[in-house]
């Protein structure tokens, strides 16, 4: 017999989050560790609404409704949702840690769909990884030092595991440090500026970290990052919303609900002897697209050929969504429609032709708002490159002395740096502007409103 719990009526009140017009039950993951050894670690899918009564002989009031083979060699750590509610997980594939990664998997089949191999460069083996979370468009990975000394964060590709904004730019080098001794769950929060919420096993806290603080001059003060910290009486680990709340795995203690706001903790659920270290949660619809931008290129003149993608709800429920573009030369439709998990087609098409748009680079943003879903708004960016023949200087499909008087502004001498602006007047490539590149610009002369031929540049 179960008994229903009672604490999902309050997150309901209390949530900042719609759940669609379903209010379906959300949907919760667990990692168990085990003994850290490979072979019995997992991924656990389990009720949220409901305990086991009476509990198992060791205590354990968690109902599982599915389980998942580990993708990890030896010790499963955090866990966290992307947009496309596609599963990561932080692995290690050694017990001594020298092997570690994130993997991305499918979250109803555990099949790995992406692997990468975040770096703190200097630390041994690399730094051992324990906190991930996805902000919207990259992961924030945080690693302990080999001794458990400190603690570090960096923010990396999901395609490619290498550190992004703000760590590619060369003011905070390859990563920060953070407040406490053992980093552990890692979890983002949208509001205001950007913040992660950080917990630290070895001390029981969880602190709040100020992400606009990276690039205000002073990030390598790991207290300047924190704007908040709680003592909690557990040994906190991974992390994930549940409404306006945050939920905590604890390891060999149980499941708890924290209070951003305020620092209140419960118990929800007891596993004493589950090793638990990740937890994430699908409390929503979501917009999925099937692609991720789209990228095209065309002659000028030319007719370029609508595109397609599909839109449905990845999630629970049922999404009502609009679809808008921001530039006049794209269109989409329709540009609105519903979907409780069946795709969508939605057509792209192109107007350079009709608006007579000179060559050039287009960007344009497809915008997909649903009310209720958890990744609203989602944008699909647009790039096409409306191509012509190098000389063609003004981008009108011909070259002619409109042309000619923009390349002698351009002349800069052999050897000499074109100037600012000037760059695409060097037609052979070697970065001046000079008597090699007036005979590129004579064999492609065609005159005014005549199409400049296609061949003319070598």
């Amino acid at each position: 017999m179960y008994r229903r719990f009672q604490i999902f009526a309050v997150c309901l009140m209390t949530s900042a989050f719609s759940w669609g017009t379903s209010m379906a039950s959300p949907r919760v993951w667990i990692a168990d560790q085990g003994n850290n050894q490979g072979f019995n670690n997992r991924i656990l899918e389990i009720d949220p609404l409901n305990k086991k009564e009476p509990p198992d002989p060791n205590g354990t009031d968690v109902i599982i409704l599915r389980t998942l083979q580990s993708p990890a060699g030896a010790f499963l750590d955090e866990l966290s949702f992307d947009d496309e509610q596609r599963l990561w997980c932080v692995v290690k594939d050694t017990s001594d840690q020298t092997s570690d990664g994130a993997t991305r998997i499918d979250k109803e089949t555990a099949a790995i769909q992406k692997q990468i191999f975040p770096d703190f460069p200097g630390e041994t083996f690399g730094g051992f990884l324990e906190g991930l979370a996805w902000d919207g468009s990259g992961l924030w990975i945080t690693a302990v030092r080999n001794g458990l000394a400190g603690n570090m964060l960096t923010r990396v590709s999901p395609d490619t595991g290498l550190p992004i904004a703000p760590f590619n730019q060369g003011t905070l080098g390859d990563f920060v440090n953070i407040p406490g001794n053992i980093a552990q769950g890692l979890l983002y929060d949208p509001s205001g500026s950007g913040f992660l919420w950080h917990s630290d096993v070895g001390i029981n806290k969880i602190f709040k970290l100020d992400l606009a603080r990276l690039t205000d001059g002073n990030a390598g003060n790991d207290n300047d990052l924190a704007v908040a910290e709680f003592t909690v009486p557990f040994p906190p680990k991974g992390m994930a919303w549940y409404g306006d709340l945050i939920w905590v795995a604890s390891p060999n203690n149980g499941i708890w609900q924290f209070n951003p706001s305020n620092g209140a903790t419960q118990k929800l659920f007891n596993t004493p002897t589950w090793n638990l270290d990740g937890i994430a949660i699908l409390d929503g619809p979501s917009i999925q697209t099937s692609v991720a931008s789209i990228e095209r290129s065309v002659w000028l003149g030319d007719p370029l050929s609508p595109d397609q993608f599909t839109i449905k709800n990845g999630g629970e429920g049922t999404i009502d969504y609009t679809i808008a573009s921001n530039q006049p030369w794209l269109e989409v439709d329709p540009t609105s429609g519903q979907s409780t998990g069946e795709e969508d087609t939605i057509e792209v098409s192109y107007k350079f032709i009709e608006l007579g748009l000179p060559a050039d680079d287009y960007h344009a943003e497809i915008t997909i708002t649903a009310a209720g879903a958890v990744n609203t708004p989602k944008v699909v960016p647009v790039t096409v490159r409306v191509q012509t023949v190098g000389p063609d200087l003004d981008g009108d499909g011909d070259v002619d002395q409109a042309d000619f008087g923009q390349f002698q502004r351009c002349l800069s001498g052999s050897g000499v740096p074109a100037t600012f602006g000037c760059e695409d007047a060097a037609f052979d490539g070697d970065g001046d502007v000079d008597q090699d590149d007036f005979g590129i610009f004579q064999a492609c002369i065609s005159g005014t409103t005549i199409p400049a031929d296609r061949e003319c540049v070598p």
